[in-house]
């Protein structure tokens, strides 16, 4: 399955999301851009206020024709695309972002030989990936579509391999962020325990609809659970604390093993 990340509801998600792109701005400027899952997301619109150039890809049919309804501008393209098979030439890309995406990959190493193969000499690799320390410290990840998630050493061994510097930086949310977080937390764990008779005798579409339905309810009655006060500066990114950080962020050049 292909799932798209719309993130258009939920404004906590969108902020994150922003908050990653906002910080690699200063790393776009001129350049020509290649944003690997893309997914249905506004970044590559903020990209494109300082890059030359910016192509959006993901392998969702969904999401890329959504980019192209809602977030476009002349110097953005979109299209379908499998990141372990590029549909482009070498050496042809001054930057390329990955941000949540190498989770959902079980051949990472491709993945790094397919980015090394479209960078032209010189350029920047900039990714983002759960904090397997943080995000799943029990080895159960929170979303089933992840395949591998990594700690910072982990994934500065893997990027080594194929890029000479390695920088990592952490982002991490702030206290009003946490509170959201734990409130939605709770209310999943309240909703769990909706009569087993609905659970089990609704049709599946009926189910979603009222779980979703009941956490939207008690979100709205817990003043913590509100998210209309959430901006992309709740999420910093710094090289503090990595350890502690939700996400790693690591920007890779100086291309080795070629």
């Amino acid at each position: 399955m292909n799932r798209v990340y719309y993130y258009e509801d939920d404004r906590l998600k969108i902020s994150e999301s922003l908050a990653r792109y906002e910080f690699v701005r200063p790393y776009v400027k001129g350049a020509v851009v290649l944003d690997i899952g893309c997914g249905a997301r506004k970044g590559p619109l903020l990209l494109s206020q300082n890059a030359k150039e910016v192509v959006g890809s993901d392998i969702s049919k969904e999401a890329v024709s959504y980019c192209n309804r809602k977030w476009r501008a002349p110097n953005i393209k979109y299209l379908v695309s499998d990141a372990l098979d590029l549909p482009f030439g070498d050496s042809v890309f001054d930057v390329v972002l990955a941000f949540e995406v190498l989770e959902h990959i079980g051949q990472q190493a491709r993945l790094l030989l397919e980015v090394r193969r479209v960078l032209k000499k010189g350029g920047q690799f900039i990714l983002s990936t759960p904090n397997r320390l943080v995000m799943s410290p029990q080895g159960v990840f929170q979303n089933p579509d992840h395949v591998r998630e990594f700690n910072a050493t982990e994934l500065k061994e893997l990027l080594l391999g194929v890029f000479g510097c390695v920088e990592l930086y952490g982002q991490k949310p702030s206290t009003r962020v946490r509170e959201v977080l734990e409130c939605r937390k709770q209310s999943y764990e309240n909703a769990i325990h909706i009569p087993v008779f609905f659970r089990r005798f609704l049709p599946k579409s009926w189910r979603e609809l009222l779980f979703k339905k009941y956490i939207s309810h008690i979100a709205r009655k817990n003043k913590f659970c509100r998210q209309e006060d959430i901006s992309k500066s709740d999420f910093s990114i710094s090289v503090d604390h990595v350890n502690e950080a939700h996400y790693l962020i690591a920007l890779c050049r100086g291309i080795v093993n070629e």
